[in-house]
């Protein structure tokens, strides 16, 4: 594994820092309409319905440093820079800072029907703790390196690896983590990946790799050969 200096370190997590700006969580709320939902730095969660008519950049207010957000039918979670876990009611009623404390650095965060998930992004852990905030595990997995986006399915949980360009897996209940279960990725926390709640209500958690597009487009852009006048 290449071992990144101090300024590529600072470099990446800059970048991570914008991708993990740009995550998004899609939500479908019964009987509520659809909505999206996203973290916006310093200090608010946005929201709007899925055709944009109706934007709320401050739809909660009073985050520290937000940079992931994931939903299920009841409510929105989200991290924060000061080392917690925030949530609010789907609504944007009932903001809770500090829902779980002692994180460190939190990045990514994910939520299946039983407990929630997120990234010690400045540690080598997987943190978990059931749905109500009771119980917080901050090394629920270990051995990551330097982990920012999480994802859950049924059977497993799914986090990037951002200092090693991979995936790692484990089981749901945290056994057999393999920390090279996806090798080879560039800039892994830019995955986009998603994560399925039980019942009626489903959410998609997303890192935007906007900025890799971009640089994919200008690259194919610069290799066409120039036009010539007639």
């Amino acid at each position: 594994m290449t071992q990144l200096s101090t300024p590529q370190r600072s470099a990446r997590r800059a970048l991570l820092a914008l991708a993990a700006v740009l995550g998004l969580a899609l939500a479908f709320a019964p009987g509520a309409g659809a909505y999206i939902y996203w973290v916006s730095s310093p200090s608010t969660i946005g929201r709007a319905t899925l055709g944009g008519q109706i934007q709320t950049q401050s739809f909660v207010t009073g985050a520290n440093g937000p940079k992931g957000v994931a939903v299920d039918g009841s409510h929105i979670y989200w991290t924060n820079g000061n080392g917690t876990i925030g949530r609010a009611n789907l609504d944007g009623t009932s903001p809770n800072q500090s829902f779980i404390s002692g994180a460190d650095g939190p990045s990514g965060v994910a939520v299946d029907s039983s407990h929630v998930y997120w990234t010690n992004g400045n540690s080598t852990t997987i943190g978990r703790a059931n749905l109500d905030g009771t119980s917080p595990n901050q090394s629920f997995i270990t051995g990551a390196i330097s982990p920012w986006a999480v994802a859950v399915d049924g059977s497993h949980v799914y986090w990037s690896n951002s200092d090693a360009d991979t995936i790692g897996r484990a089981n749901l209940n945290g056994t057999s983590p393999n920390q090279s279960f996806i090798t080879g990725a560039s800039g892994p926390p830019r995955w986009r990946s998603t994560a399925r709640s039980t019942g009626a209500t489903s959410a998609l958690t997303r890192s935007v790799a906007r900025a890799s597009t971009a640089r994919a487009r200008t690259r194919a852009s610069s290799s066409r050969p120039p036009t010539r006048g007639r």
